[in-house]
């Protein structure tokens, strides 16, 4: 007995013990089982957020390159993070030969997606919206989607294989356990327990998951219903089983009362609903997306409003149909903005009036209608404001666009109704009149045209005097478009413009070649320096009491490799026109004191002598004139005593805040001013004393008819009293003759130049002049 209870002792010890190992092996097994659950619930629940947050996405990503909004940007770079982080913890959780499998190359796939969505990003920031929408189109593109999502969907499916066969294993393992617990009621205790703490702790993994689901699904809701655009899902039947803020706030209701709804719960036009369902039934018929650019969309207050929409498929979990997912951005008022650009484009802000291409399309009709109509006639005129210019810089530009206003107001008012007027440049109007056959016709507008401009214009307690030149084309069949008849007008402008303003030219074919041929000379003028055409002659300045030479004026002179030497009438304007006098002028100061720096070194300069050179206005409107002519003395050692500086006396017109300061720098470098031209313009007196005007210029158009002009002649004595009295000596140039010299003398002139003393000449034989005057 001792023997059998020893062994049933040990029997019953070693029972338990090996039912004890039974249940701890069952219990490690059932312990492992749960951990594997647990990891493929987790598994799942990341896989099912990445895939939401994988559309979100692509959804923000074809938003944002549709429409342009930032906002979807902002979105997509807020939920880009949360996806890594659940792709990194899945790849944390899966296996290692799950990942070789496949999985790993599903989420590579996804990064190289995303890295196409953010240059597409880049593309909407640019505004190359086609390109962005293109770039999200494209094959590869949709290919890297594809592997993503059925990669995911692939993942699912094999986790679900695995949680029901773990399922399975788990119920073999509780029913061994079960089993063994027969072995004794200690066994069995502890096995239930171990039981019922597995099943506690998977209950509460379970309810923190759900409660993690709910509160992105909460953060999700407060997102969308912050995003300005309507947002709605519509399920086959037309039912909205999603919709933000934005949609029910358009309806004038609530989310709650939207949800289960139809569009004609609340929508009133039977054309916007009808094209509402084509466009949700073609959405789900095909399963791709559509973007419609424009569309209407009536509000609960009744205002209409332009909505740009896209649309795609997506499945309803647990549904096996199509539903809708739409997104509506309100664009009005960028449609709105658009209209007044394309107003602005054929229509002048400033005057309201119609814009060149606007006139040259009208031109284009009256043509049109010439050549169908024999009977019908017309007359085109270019105008532009005379000294326009001068008003701009002398009271400011507000009063030049408010000149402008008013010119075009008094033109308008008068006009006939099927006239058209235009403003076709900065100071420049068109202005088309039907019914004018021949130019006594036009010349009756022209007149009329003038006679408005030249009433006085009031503008702010300012009293503004105008005129127009006017250039007139009358219809013909020689003009094939709109561009040339145009232009022919435009030519006869600058025609009237040059031959003394406030005047009318016709259009003549003479114009026109005149106009090529100067359009040729410009060409030809802006290549003259680096073919070094230019020469620089020299014009002697005697003094009326020695009859001595004391110095030389400098003059460009040009010799065209066709023409030969082209008149400094003919280029010297072109020059200005063009903007080629400022580099011209800064070519013949540089060569004039390089020419006399030579001079001074072969010693055939002496004191006293001189060398005078004119600047234009172009040249003293830069900033960094004085800066130039600095660089150019230092460069050539040259004394400041030995030049002479000539500007006309229109450039003392505007009292211009750039010109008055390059000329107060050049007093400061010891520069004596010349004002040439004198009695063409209107100088100031207090201008003349400031600057300390050294010598005045009688302009040649006096000197010439001293003879004969007894006015010119008071003018002469006039000019030369005024300079004495405020002790400036004065220069008369143009004297070509020994009676006009004689008579400079009598009235009491300083200096003077012309043809009868020598014409310009070049340097070597200005050299022979100086050694027979030093």
């Amino acid at each position: 007995m001792k023997f059998l209870s020893r062994f049933i002792s040990i029997g019953a010890i070693l029972t338990l013990a090996a039912f004890g190992a039974v249940s701890w092996h069952f219990w490690q097994s059932g312990e492992h089982l749960v951990r594997q659950i647990e990891n493929d619930l987790e598994l799942q629940r990341l896989t099912d957020e990445t895939i939401q947050l994988g559309e979100v996405l692509t959804l923000s990503a074809r938003m944002a390159a549709t429409s342009g909004d930032s906002n979807w940007e902002i979105q997509y770079e807020e939920f880009v993070p949360q996806q890594s982080t659940s792709i990194r913890r899945l790849l944390e959780l899966t296996p290692k030969m799950d990942q070789k499998n496949g999985v790993l190359q599903t989420y590579k796939a996804n990064g190289r997606k995303i890295q196409i969505e953010r240059r597409a990003f880049e593309l909407v920031q640019k505004g190359e919206f086609a390109e962005a929408t293109k770039l999200l189109s494209n094959q590869e593109y949709h290919s890297l989607r594809k592997q993503y999502r059925d990669g995911i969907q692939r993942h699912e499916i094999d986790l679900k294989k695995k949680v029901y066969e773990r399922l399975r294993i788990y119920q073999k393992t509780r029913a061994a356990f079960f089993f063994a617990a027969f072995g004794g009621i200690l066994l069995l205790g502890i096995f239930w327990s171990v039981i019922l703490l597995l099943l506690s702790r998977e209950f509460n993994r379970r309810l923190e998951s759900e409660q993690a689901l709910r509160g992105s699904e909460r953060k999700l809701r407060k997102i969308i219903d912050l995003v300005p655009h309507m947002i709605f899902a519509k399920d086959k039947s037309g039912r909205f089983i999603l919709v933000n803020q934005a949609m029910a706030d358009a309806y004038g209701t609530t989310i709650e009362a939207l949800a289960g709804a139809r569009h004609e719960d609340f929508h009133k036009s039977k054309d916007e609903l009808d094209e509402f369902r084509r466009d949700d039934q073609e959405v789900i018929r095909e399963g791709k997306p559509k973007f419609i650019p424009v569309q209407t969309f009536s509000d609960s207050s009744g205002k209409q409003r332009l909505l740009q929409t896209i649309k795609i498929p997506f499945l309803v979990p647990g549904q096996k149909e199509f539903a809708v997912l739409g997104v509506a951005v309100d664009i009005t008022d960028q449609k709105k903005a658009e209209e007044k650009l394309m107003r602005n484009a054929f229509y002048d802000p400033l005057t309201d009036l119609p814009t060149r291409t606007l006139f040259m399309d009208r031109i284009s009709e009256a043509l049109s209608r010439m050549r169908r109509d024999t009977h019908y006639q017309f007359a085109v005129f270019y105008m532009d404001l005379d000294r326009f210019k001068v008003v701009n810089d002398s009271i400011g530009h507000i009063k030049g666009d408010q000149l402008l206003i008013s010119a075009a107001y008094r033109l308008r008012k008068k006009l006939k109704k099927m006239d058209a007027l235009a403003r076709v440049g900065g100071d420049e109007f068109g202005l088309l009149v039907e019914g004018v056959a021949d130019e006594a016709g036009a010349r009756v507008v022209a007149e009329d045209i003038r006679t408005i401009l030249q009433e006085p214009f009031h503008l702010d307690g300012h009293e503004i005097f105008t005129s127009a030149s006017i250039g007139i084309v009358i219809s013909s069949d020689r003009f094939k478009n709109a561009n040339d008849l145009l232009r022919g007008a435009d030519t006869a402008m600058y025609a009237a413009k040059t031959n003394g303003r406030r005047r009318h030219e016709f259009f003549n074919e003479q114009m026109y070649s005149k106009a090529v041929t100067m359009m040729g000379l410009e060409s030809d003028l802006r290549r003259a320096i680096d073919r070094k055409e230019f020469s620089v002659f020299y014009q002697p300045i005697l003094s009326v009491k020695t009859q001595k030479l004391v110095g030389f004026e400098s003059l460009v002179r040009w010799k065209h490799p066709e023409q030969g030497y082209v008149s400094p009438a003919k280029f010297i304007p072109l020059a200005e026109d063009s903007g080629m006098m400022v580099p011209i002028g800064d070519w013949v100061f540089e060569n004039v004191c390089l020419q006399v720096m030579e001079w001074k070194r072969q010693g055939v300069v002496q004191s006293g002598f001189y060398v005078s050179i004119n600047v234009s206005a172009r040249q003293l409107h830069q900033p960094d004139f004085v800066t130039n002519i600095k660089e150019v003395l230092r460069k050539c050692d040259l004394d400041p005593e030995l030049v002479r500086i000539e500007i006309t006396e229109t450039v003392l017109l505007d009292e211009n805040e750039v010109v008055l300061a390059n000329l107060e720098a050049l007093k400061r470098l010891n520069l004596q001013l010349y004002l040439d031209d004198f009695g063409t313009g209107y100088s100031s007196l207090s201008l003349l004393r400031k600057l300390d005007i050294e010598k005045l210029k009688i302009d040649q158009s006096f000197v010439r008819q001293l003879e004969n002009d007894g006015e010119s002649r008071e003018i002469v004595q006039g000019v030369i009293g005024l300079s004495h009295n405020l002790g400036i000596d004065v220069i008369a140039e143009g004297v070509e003759t020994l009676e006009v010299f004689n008579k400079l003398k009598e009235l009491g002139c300083d200096y003077v130049q012309g043809y009868y003393f020598s014409k310009p000449v070049c340097a070597e034989e200005a050299v022979k002049l100086i050694s027979k005057n030093f």
